[in-house]
């Protein structure tokens, strides 16, 4: 006997009248495949990273937490609001402090405080103090 049928049997003890428990309509595989996404999108637990412009060398680089990596590009939460919004659409450096590497990247959509980029070049390991 499955879990499920298992579980269904012990909630119509406890509960009656109860409705069975369904299994889920579709599978996670399924969910992922329907994205509309070149390469596969890695969540993992969010790291700390700055943003900065070398266009505008005097501006302060921007903290950020890094939300989603993939080999294409990646999103992003700003900490503190940005004072000059145009500067996002300006090609920009992600720096992730945990792997020491920064990416060139440009955006391609942003929802609020959340950016998603895409990388205009491979990684440069680098050793950077902001």
């Amino acid at each position: 006997m499955t879990l499920l049928a298992d579980f269904n049997k012990v909630l119509a003890r406890f509960i009656p009248g109860s409705k069975a428990a369904k299994p889920a309509s579709r599978p996670e595989a399924t969910r992922v495949a329907t994205e509309n996404r070149d390469t596969v999108r890695h969540t993992m637990r969010m790291r700390d990273g700055f943003v900065y412009w070398p266009s505008r060398p005097g501006f302060r680089a921007q903290s950020c937490s890094i939300k989603d990596f993939s080999v294409s590009g990646a999103s992003f939460v700003l900490a503190d609001g940005l004072k000059d919004e145009t500067l996002l659409s300006k090609p920009m450096m992600l720096y992730c402090t945990v792997e020491q590497r920064e990416y060139p990247c440009s955006m391609t959509w942003r929802k609020g405080q959340l950016v998603g980029v895409k990388f205009d070049g491979g990684p440069r390991i680098t050793a950077r103090k902001f």
